[in-house]
């Protein structure tokens, strides 16, 4: 086996870096710029989570002075591992001590080796990062105490970094405003410029290297101190806290692009160009560019791919601070490196959604998070003028950045981005993802579990890269799903880099293999691992489990076409004389389904109960409910009969309901719904007493119904007449109640459904009808699963989805009847 040792001990540092780096999944880059580090090869090798370190392949036993440990904290890494020719030693940076390996052990176990690497975890945090954020915080009480504006606190600290590298003897960065520290007050000024050059005495004797803390941690460095500048400066001698007066231009939310992200992203994106050497010119764009982190980690990619003609690197933002931390970063690369060809770097604020943007051959982003809700009236004009006949109900600002992206690509280019993993399903971007489907070919998306990738920011994330043009049939595109850690993220990432496809981890929580491009024209993007599709088919091969539209014929609910007319309250309901109140039912809406429970606290006036009582015309009208037609009716007379359906259908009775829904004269019993649910939105309704307004009734379909020979109509919903559908085993029903309300079911439905914000999902009858549910009928005939079937019938009967205990109980039932290893594969 090659271990990269010659006979004569000299190390052979490409063939080590490059293996570790490739079975490894990791993405090397140089440790230091053009300066040698006196004998042998320094370079950091980059995960996507956790796994990172740096590494040294010289003949110098480094871990024998603080020069290792000095470099791994500076670099914002755990680990140094330095590599002599029979050694390898580990010194994470927080520790008294190294670990010594032999090379030959570590060559021969490398997984081993690096798992023991992730698994070292820094017990300090003291890490870099904290340390240059809390100088910056220094610099704005320093800017404020010189009676300079808040806003230069970004200026000066970019200032003080550049002094402090250069007074190490590392980069000379042109263009920073150094004479900013002379308007410093002198002991501030000296003590900054220590700090930022590594040169103040710290407790722990771990010098700062403070162009190894920009290069390899400067993304974050000036992501949390862009954060920072929003919050109130440090406190003066006297202890006094002045106010944050510099103004942090965003859109209302600014989540920051972890460097690990923003890696992954930027190398499938370019990876899609082709090989990028025999390009000539190339361009890259990033138009919400924050700090820069996107465009510094396209670069060291384009390094990495060999690419040696012009590159042209370009930014947008509309916030000034964030822009000029971009500008030092990239200033930072072009020192390090540019291609034969040249680099041009083009950063200015700008609001790329009013601007023009440059084309470009790969653009890559993490564009604002930002909801319809919270979206300011302007945004939301802008949203509309620029979604067009694509806003279909409420967007996320991240869509319209999509969009726009699209239109400054070069034809072949490629997108990269960062969105709300919602995007993948929500119903309000159906028709943006359709428009995307007509436009471009997807080439990855990926389901981001990990809360914790973005600070300051509880948001589950997708990775998607998009190619211009038609898409490929005969070329799968990549999925990826990681679970909820940071460490399943990063070995995902690894995998990708490894080409390793397709890896279903469960351990791990972490999935990555190819799907066909014809798996996006659906109506949502849900990934379902293939695992867990195939465990899914196999159950309803075994018969274990029916869909939904085979056992329910599930219904939309009457639509009034003026709820504020025809649903009166408890209150006014009871103030109406007794003769008229019988014209009225209970009405099931969203507000009076809570925890699995329906409260009669809304009355819906129904003028025709099919052939038991009517009204039949409006002499009728005013003789039957006099005070509810002078009160409620008449002042809306105009209105009412107005409404679209009562003119299409040239109709008479402008009192009557829109869409009276035949079947809910039925008193056939019943599963009712919300529209839009989570754990705790089916109700029980056994007599029928309910009339379903906002929601869905659920009716169970005879045996001897056979699903497939039905039509379905055009909402979605099977043709079925809801009066011949009574149930054969009305016992079941509840039992189906406390399956629908429970977690294991809503884990199985989002794979089928689109999701609508607040842990809900769409339960409108074209995505449930599909879902598959445990085969009840057959299970109340089968004596071994008695048991749990009266389970769940009791638990049923008693609904309790609020309470813990309860939903304890029907999740064990639930994911019994499913099978444990389904939830496995999920």
């Amino acid at each position: 086996m090659a271990t990269g040792i010659h006979s004569t001990g000299a190390i052979d540092d490409v063939k080590v870096a490059d293996r570790w780096a490739c079975d490894l999944g990791l993405a090397p880059v140089p440790l230091f710029s053009d300066e040698i580090e006196g004998d042998g090869s320094h370079q950091v090798l980059l995960d996507g989570g956790l796994g990172s370190f740096a590494i040294s392949l010289t003949r110098e036993e480094l871990w024998r002075d603080r020069r290792a440990a000095e470099w791994a904290w500076s670099s914002g890494v755990p680990h140094h591992v330095t590599v002599t020719p029979d050694r390898v030693a580990v010194t994470r940076w927080d520790a008294k001590t190294p670990e010594l390996f032999s090379l030959s052990s570590v060559h021969d176990r490398l997984d081993a080796f690096y798992k023991y690497l992730v698994a070292d975890r820094v017990r300090s945090n003291k890490r870099v990062t904290e340390e240059l954020v809390e100088l910056f915080r220094k610099t704005r009480s320093a800017v404020a105490a010189a009676e300079m504006p808040d806003a230069e606190s970004v200026n000066v600290f970019l200032a003080l970094l550049a002094e402090g590298m250069e007074i190490g003897g590392r980069k000379h960065l042109p263009g920073i405003g150094r004479e900013l520290l002379d308007a410093l007050p002198g002991t501030s000024r000296e003590m900054l410029v220590a700090e930022a050059a590594g040169q103040a005495r710290r407790s722990d004797l771990l010098g700062l290297q403070p162009d190894l803390a920009i290069r390899h941690a400067g993304s974050e460095i000036f992501q949390e101190a862009h954060f920072a500048l929003g919050q109130t400066s440090m406190p003066d001698l006297l202890g006094w806290i002045g106010p944050a007066t510099a103004k942090r231009e965003t859109r209302g939310t600014a989540h920051f692009t972890p460097p690990p992200l923003a890696r992954t992203i930027a190398e499938r994106a370019l990876s899609e160009l082709g090989d990028i050497r025999s390009r000539r010119e190339l361009t890259v764009m990033d138009p919400a560019c924050g700090s820069g982190s996107f465009l510094y980690e396209a670069i060291r990619t384009i390094r990495r791919m060999g690419f040696q003609g012009k590159l042209s690197v370009i930014g947008r933002d509309i916030s000034e601070p964030a822009v000029s931390m971009a500008r030092f970063v990239l200033a930072l690369a072009a020192s390090d490196w540019s291609p034969d060809g040249g680099l041009r770097i083009d950063l200015a604020v700008a609001d790329s959604l009013r601007a023009d943007l440059p084309r470009c051959d790969v653009l890559l982003m993490n564009p604002p998070f930002l909801s319809w809700n919270a979206m300011p009236a302007a945004e939301r004009e802008l949203t509309r003028e620029l979604m067009g006949g694509l806003l279909q109900g409420r967007a996320d600002l991240s869509m319209v950045f999509v969009l726009r992206a699209l239109s400054a690509l070069m034809p072949g280019g490629v997108l990269g981005a960062l969105l709300p993993a919602s995007l993948l399903t929500l119903l309000a971007a159906e028709k943006w993802r359709a428009s995307l489907i007509e436009r471009t070919d997807v080439r990855m998306l990926a389901f981001l579990g990990d809360y914790g990738l973005f600070r300051h920011a509880t948001v589950q994330v997708a990775g998607l890269v998009l190619r211009s043009g038609k898409a490929d049939s005969e070329t799968p595109a990549l999925a990826m799903i990681a679970g909820d850690t940071a460490q399943s993220t990063g070995d995902a990432f690894r995998a990708v880099r490894r080409g390793v496809a397709p890896v279903d981890d469960r351990r791990g929580r972490w999935h990555v293999y190819p799907i066909p491009s014809n798996a996006f024209l659906g109506t949502t993007w849900r990934l379902v691992p293939p695992a867990a599709a195939e465990a899914l088919h196999r159950l309803q091969k075994l018969g274990a489990t029916r869909r939904i539209g085979e056992l329910f014929d599930v219904r939309q609910g009457i639509r009034t076409g003026r709820n504020g007319v025809f649903l009166v309250s408890a209150v006014e309901h009871s103030k109406l004389p007794p003769a008229e109140r019988t014209w009225f039912r209970p009405a099931m809406t969203s507000d009076n389904l809570i925890d699995g429970k329906l409260t009669p606290d809304k009355w819906l006036f129904y003028p025709n109960d099919g052939d038991r009582k009517r009204i039949v015309d409006e002499e009728d009208l005013r003789s039957k409910v006099p005070e509810f037609h002078a009160t409620y009716l008449a002042p809306y007379r105009a209105e009412l009969a107005a409404r679209s359906s009562i003119v299409r259908a040239g109709r008479e009775d402008w009192w009557g309901l829109s869409e009276r829904r035949s079947w809910s004269a039925s008193d056939a019993p019943r599963i009712v719904s919300k529209y839009f649910g989570a754990p705790g939105s089916f109700a029980l309704d056994p007599k029928g007493f309910y009339a379903v307004v906002q929601g869905y009734a659920w009716f169970p379909r005879t045996e001897a119904t056979d699903a497939d020979s039905v039509s379905i109509d055009d909402e979605g919903a099977y043709d079925l007449d809801a009066t011949s559908a009574t149930t054969i085993l009305p016992e079941l029903l509840p039992a189906f109640a406390a399956l629908f309300n429970s977690e294991p079911f809503h884990t199985v439905l989002r794979l089928f459904s689109s999701y609508v914000g607040g842990g809900q999902y769409d339960l409108s009858p074209r995505f449930v009808n599909q879902v598959p549910v445990p085969d009840l009928v057959s299970a109340a005939r089968d004596e071994r699963v008695g048991a749990r079937l009266n389970q769940l019938t009791r638990l049923g009967t008693h609904m309790a989805p609020q309470d813990s205990e309860w939903r304890a109980q029907v999740s064990s039932v639930v994911r019994s009847l499913y099978g444990e290893a389904l939830f496995e594969d999920l």
